[in-house]
């Protein structure tokens, strides 16, 4: 099956700035909110980049206890939802000055989240299976009753910008889809015999990308179904999309990375960023010119790096100290926040 390109999606102000609108009518078009994301995106994400500066945080230096496994920023990048090695979260309201310890239950790590565009509704995915939610910013969770799965590691979450459509892999050659905020979930199938591992979703909840041991998905309709746009012979280690859902990357064993300016239509090779044998995180602004990706294990010459060109040419974040191995990244919609996991350091917030 061909796969078609996908034109960009074009918010009101872009749409009528292009039909030849004078800005004042455009902007008059617009709700605020998609106002203050254009002027946001335009200033940030497509401009020359800053100096970032770097504070490193422990959101629980009492407890001693802080190991981090996963991270998940609002759009303006103000909330952000970390999950600990202790089967919790943590979770910051005021962009990582202050922090709230939530304890979803004993056991085994948490090992992805995901939140809404305005960081009030939030999930959480445990290594043993199970899932909780939070409507609340964080402050409560609730379980959520799942299917019954032979295996659920909830390797990876995916939300939509207002956190109604879910995304998961089983873990049992499927991808689980909620369509309403996590209540219910519905196992949808990429292929036969073939279990995703990774999940990366647009801001819209439409087009999704699955990735498994050695092939990519890509479905334009909500998961309903799917199509085989990517196989290779190297193991992949992460995925990531942008929330326009038009920039999209891999990256495999062997130091390969793959990019696709066409939400996963097509993929062309790049060079990848470091010296670790592959990227395990990769992340990315709105529309996909800012791109952060995390290496896989800490030594000399390995750390995070970030591309401000959609992924043509790389910066190493040198100046960061890290103590153990680098889990993960995350990023604010436009790319001005970035937010890097060191397992035994803590976070790292640059602006």
């Amino acid at each position: 099956m061909s796969i078609r390109s996908r034109a960009p999606r074009l918010g009101p102000l872009a749409g009528a700035l292009l039909l030849g609108l004078p800005l004042c009518l455009a902007l008059a078009s617009c709700e605020p909110i998609a106002i203050k994301d254009f002027i946001e995106d335009s200033l940030e994400e497509f401009q020359a980049p800053k100096s970032l500066s770097w504070n490193r945080v422990i959101p629980d230096p009492d407890n001693g206890s802080y190991s981090l496994y996963c991270a998940a920023s609002s759009d303006d990048g103000s909330t952000i939802l970390l999950g600990n090695g202790s089967g919790g979260v943590f979770v910051s309201r005021d962009g990582g000055s202050s922090w709230l310890s939530r304890s979803l239950s004993v056991g085994d790590y948490v090992a992805s989240v995901a939140m809404s565009a305005d960081g009030e509704r939030m999930i959480a995915g445990r290594r043993n299976g199970s899932v909780y939610r939070s409507t609340d910013g964080g402050g409560s969770w609730t379980a959520l009753a799942l299917p019954a799965l032979p295996s659920a590691y909830w390797t990876s979450l995916a939300s939509s910008a207002d956190g109604m459509v879910l995304a998961a892999p089983s873990g049992s050659y499927s991808v689980l889809i909620s369509t309403d905020g996590g209540d219910s979930w519905n196992a949808k199938i990429p292929a036969s015999g073939d279990s995703p591992v990774y999940l990366a979703m647009s801001a819209d909840g439409q087009i999704l990308l699955a990735a498994s041991s050695y092939t990519v998905y890509r479905s334009e309709n909500g998961g309903s179904s799917w199509t085989t746009v990517r196989s290779g012979s190297s193991y992949i280690r992460a995925l990531g999309m942008s929330r326009d859902g038009n920039s999209a990357a891999i990256s495999a064993d062997g130091q390969e990375l793959y990019l696709s300016e066409n939400g996963g239509g097509t993929w062309s090779q790049r060079t990848s960023p470091g010296t670790s044998n592959y990227v395990s995180s990769l992340s990315f602004s709105r529309y996909g010119r800012r791109i952060l990706a995390c290496e896989t294990y800490v030594t000399s010459s390995n750390t995070a790096h970030v591309s401000y060109d959609g992924g043509a040419t790389w910066s190493a974040l040198s100046s960061l100290s890290f103590a153990s191995g680098i889990n993960t990244g995350a990023m604010s919609a436009s790319g001005a926040r970035l937010f890097v996991i060191d397992r035994a350091s803590g976070l790292f917030i640059g602006k």
